[in-house]
């Protein structure tokens, strides 16, 4: 059992707003253009400027208690001679008390109903109503197989292969959110309705690292040993499943933040391109005064497909040291990894569409090569 406390920075938004906090804006002129220095001074910097009046509010709940995740597994290891090893395990996890973020200045009802759709806001002198709460909740449960082989007769390999599911109510509060969280709570009159798939799901997950040293000609002392021996090659392969996303509605006002499902919207593999990755016609905007009946986490989207090799080549000077050549390509086959789809109703036009690739957290995922001499002593 361990226990997870939130980030400060999520209580620093409490001393961001009235009355503990106020921001001004001030824009700061020349007062003559032909000598561009402006006019402010220490003594009051903040004369003349514009009080900036925000009416959104942050609290948090009054017992708040530290997340609590619950861990797991049983693991079977078998020895497959005596340089690889086997693994499989199951593992599970259960997540309690979770940081979330909610909006209590929810209309009542919501959404607001025919046939005036009026917006009855519990406290409408005020924007939104965040409060921090310790109530998210997730799971995750998963088969792990690994296959480890030592580095024996010039090879070393590690292949790993997960399949898993991660279920949560909430994918984020107010600081660490996941990246890519974007399943917006349709209503705070039920959280539970909003369970299923978390945004970072990915059903399955294959990586393969390996390392061969060629055997030809490296014990050869002559100018072929030096010149055709000490190569190595090796490469890591990264295969897994896209992420959970949950289908919006679009351009229709008072509904709920999902569309409604007419059928599932998953395109078998070979039919998914970047114009059209998922049906559509099986998604639909709800009437208004409704909620979409869309679960949580249930389009599939954009997986990855990448592969970086190496290849190296040693130079021995004497006992104690050598030179090393090596080359690095990164996604060695230029394979595109695509950001994932627009997912919501026909009625918007980039509907189903992949309209950019991913750059995985700021990191280049186009083919890129990097060569390096390394000498060690």
């Amino acid at each position: 059992i361990f226990y997870t406390p939130d980030v400060i920075n999520s209580y620093r938004q409490l001393a961001l707003q009235n009355p503990f906090g106020a921001v001004s804006n001030l824009v700061v002129r020349p007062a003559d253009p032909q000598n561009p220095l402006p006019v402010f001074t220490v003594d009051d910097p903040l004369a003349q400027a514009t009080r900036l009046i925000t009416n959104n509010r942050n609290g948090m709940q009054r017992n708040l208690r530290d997340g609590q995740v619950q861990q797991w597994n049983l693991t079977f290891q078998y020895l497959l001679g005596k340089n690889t090893l086997f693994e499989a395990a199951y593992h599970g996890s259960k997540s309690t008390h979770l940081m979330s973020a909610i909006d209590y200045n929810e209309p009542n009802p919501f959404p607001a109903q025919p046939p005036n759709f009026a917006l009855n806001f519990p406290y409408p002198q005020l924007g939104s109503v965040f409060m921090y709460e310790s109530r998210a909740n997730g799971t995750y449960n998963a088969l792990q197989a690994r296959l480890e082989r030592r580095f024996v007769n010039g090879l070393t390999c590690l292949v790993s292969y997960t399949f898993q599911k991660t279920l949560t109510d909430l994918d984020g509060a107010s600081v660490g959110t996941a990246f890519g969280a974007g399943a917006r709570l349709q209503t705070i009159k039920n959280i539970r309705a909003n369970y299923g798939p978390s945004v970072f799901d990915r059903p399955q997950r294959f990586v393969a690292s390996w390392l061969y040293e060629l055997p030809f000609f490296k014990r050869q002392a002559n100018l072929l040993g030096k010149v055709g021996g000490g190569w190595q090659i090796g490469a890591i392969t990264t295969l897994q499943d896209g992420p959970s996303l949950t289908p919006s509605s679009f351009g229709v006002p008072f509904v709920g933040s999902h569309a409604n499902l007419l059928g599932d919207p998953n395109l078998p593999r070979g039919q998914r391109t970047i114009d059209r990755w998922f049906d559509v016609s099986k998604l639909a905007n709800p009437a208004p005064g409704q909620l979409g009946n869309a679960g949580k986490g249930v389009i599939r989207g954009s997986g990855n497909n990448r592969w970086d090799l190496i290849v190296s080549k040693f130079f021995p000077v004497n006992e104690r040291q050598r030179l090393e050549l090596r080359a690095e390509f990164f996604n060695a086959f230029n394979h595109p990894q695509f950001d994932d789809p627009v997912v919501t109703p026909g009625n918007n036009p980039l509907a189903g569409k992949i309209t950019s690739a991913s750059d995985f957290g700021f990191t280049q995922t186009e083919r890129v090569i990097q060569l390096g001499v390394k000498y060690s002593f």
